[in-house]
């Protein structure tokens, strides 16, 4: 670990870095300012650590420290509460991983695919070729491959180890049952600030993010279907741009890649890839518009039944019409209707936390973290410690901080129905740890959604008429069972047993999500129904449905389909002999 502890009030222009000299290879950071602080990774990966420090037109004192420190990683992702569906244990498929190093305190940077081991349960986890990506500083991704297990396995327990020996583990964060295919269209962020390089060595926030989506296009399998897009505004008329602007800027929205069926993911992902790396950093960001192109784009014909997600990588606050934050746009509430996820990750501390987290919370999605920090010096002593030494610090955005105890069950009182945004800390008498990745969370009486199904023609196959009836069942109690990866459930369900129930059920129907939806109606049992005209006869039409209650708790969108061939007539044809005449 190098730091770097100048005197107060001084700016200096620190350089720390690490090389490899019989490669040669160089990792560098770079600060301005009073302190500044990162470990690097050192046996095996690098053999030489420097420190370089100037000052700006007046004289300081500073300090430089050089420790080896032990490094520690955790797991992001997966993990217990969001677990990944790995695919049967016979054939099993790619799946995300996230892990931070520290060491000291600090970052760890440099750390190359040999420094990371992988198992299940056991059993070694397989790197993806060239997956591996240093995201900002010591946050490292990977598309990982498990291995396969025997019929019937279930929920296994995922390791990560840094050389073997330091590692961390999740319980429960693999389950062998196979996601199904799925529709994604990548979405980049390619307003100016994407150019900036918020610590010097660690990459610029477009970097970042196009190492974070090679991440993603490195799970495409056989049946997904993969976009690419960027959204931008030039800046026309010039200053057009909130909040010195109206914000009506002309839209710059671009298609790097139409979406595509995935039939051969060897010789296509390197194309996604291709298509990632076109993304560019540009003006201003129409958040908004960025969102309701790729919906229209992912629900565009021909239509798929799979599910549908947008990857939302960006850095900045919007500043361009349509505002999704603005209710008059009408692009939160198209968002929710469409059924379209949107999963988000923001990158340098200027990202909107609070505007991803609710773009994520409103769709299903999860919001993804990447800070880019220079580090300090405050809290970087290497401490030994016990849990009873620990205790912990609650910072809700909105509501400020408030100290747990070390053990036991801790509850903080919020107001209903107003979104905060929510860290954790652990501390001791000796310093702070990082921060846990920020959560969006909305406290409700009732923020649990209903559930429901449908069945067209009270679930029989084929139908030989469009008119059918549609027999719905749905409910508001919380039902028993695992929630799914992503969802707002908890696997805490004491507590959620003790949420309002508001009941009132309502529900809605369409025969595309990408065409709109039947008005809110109370819930009935019975439903007539017309099938989509456009349903070509011998084929299989399909009838979606939604449902919420009286807290406005929308469900998931569920589907029933049904064979559709017209009934056919036959008619007998006589043939009759004439009678000779004479």
């Amino acid at each position: 670990m190098l730091e770097v502890d100048g005197q107060s009030g001084a700016n200096l222009g620190i350089s720390l870095m690490a090389a490899n000299t019989s490669t040669p290879s160089l990792v560098r950071s770079a600060w301005v300012g009073e302190d500044f602080v990162r470990t690097f990774a050192a046996h095996g990966v690098n053999n030489r650590a420097v420190a370089v420090v100037n000052a700006f037109g007046h004289n300081y004192n500073y300090d430089v420290t050089a420790t080896c420190v032990s490094p520690q990683i955790d797991i992001l992702e997966p993990r217990q509460t969001n677990f990944a569906l790995v695919g049967e244990p016979a054939s099993p498929i790619a799946f995300l991983a996230r892990v931070r190093v520290t060491g000291g305190g600090a970052p760890v940077r440099g750390l190359v695919e040999s420094s990371f081991s992988f198992d299940a349960d056991g059993d070694a986890v397989t790197v993806v070729a060239n997956s591996l990506q240093e995201i900002g500083g010591g946050e490292y991704w990977a598309t990982l491959l498990p291995p396969t297990k025997p019929a019937g396995t279930t929920f296994v327990d995922f390791k990560a180890c840094l050389d073997g020996t330091i590692c961390d583990t999740e319980t429960n964060a693999l389950l062998y049952v196979a996601p199904g295919n799925s529709d994604i269209i990548i979405l980049h962020d390619e307003s100016g600030s994407m150019s900036t390089e918020d610590v010097v060595g660690e990459g610029t926030r477009l970097e970042n993010a196009q190492k974070a989506a090679a991440v993603w296009a490195n799970l495409a399998q056989n049946g997904d279907r993969y976009g690419v897009m960027g959204f931008n505004a030039k800046n026309n008329p010039v200053g057009c741009g909130l909040p010195g602007g109206d914000g009506n800027c002309e839209l710059d929205i671009r298609t790097h890649m139409a979406r595509t069926e995935i039939t051969n993911p060897t010789s296509q992902i390197p194309t996604i890839e291709d298509a990632i790396n076109l993304t560019d950093a540009l003006e201003w960001t129409p958040i908004g518009a960025g969102l309701r192109a790729a919906k229209n784009a992912l629900q565009a014909s021909p239509y798929s039944l799979n599910p549908k997600y947008i990857i939302l990588l960006s850095d900045g606050e919007e500043n361009v019409n349509p505002l999704y934050g603005d209710p008059t746009s009408g692009i939160q509430q198209e968002m929710i209707d469409s059924g379209v996820v949107v999963h988000t990750i923001g990158f340098s501390g200027d990202s909107p936390s609070a505007l991803l987290g609710q773009i994520a919370a409103d769709t299903g999605g999860i919001f993804r973290y990447v800070p880019t920090s220079p580090g300090d010096s405050m809290a970087q002593a290497a401490v030994s410690m016990t849990a009873a030494d620990v205790a912990g610090l609650l910072i809700a955005q909105g509501a400020g901080s408030t100290e747990m105890p070390p053990t036991g069950v801790f509850t903080y009182p919020l107001a209903n129905d107003t979104p905060y945004t929510v860290t954790l800390r652990g501390f001791t008498e000796d310093g702070e740890g990082a921060p846990t990745e920020p959560q969006v969370v909305t406290p409700k009486e009732d923020p649990d959604p209903p559930s429901g199904f449908i069945q067209i023609n009270g679930g029989v196959p084929q139908t030989f008429s469009r008119n059918v009836v549609l027999h719905v069942n749905v409910s508001d109690e919380l039902l028993d069972g695992l929630p799914s990866p992503g969802s707002a459930a908890s696997i805490a369900n004491d507590y959620n047993r003790n949420n309002l129930v508001s009941a009132g059920e309502q529900m809605r129907f369409t025969n595309n999500t990408g065409a709109g939806w039947s008005p809110w109606e109370p819930f009935a049992p019975e439903k007539p129904w017309m099938l989509d005209p456009e349903c070509a006869p011998g084929t299989s039409c399909v009838v979606y449905a939604q449902f919420k209650d009286a807290a406005e708790n929308e469900s998931l969108v569920v589907y029933d389909e049904i064979f559709f061939q017209p009934a056919r007539i036959y008619l007998p044809l006589v043939l009759r002999a004439s009678s000779p005449t004479r």
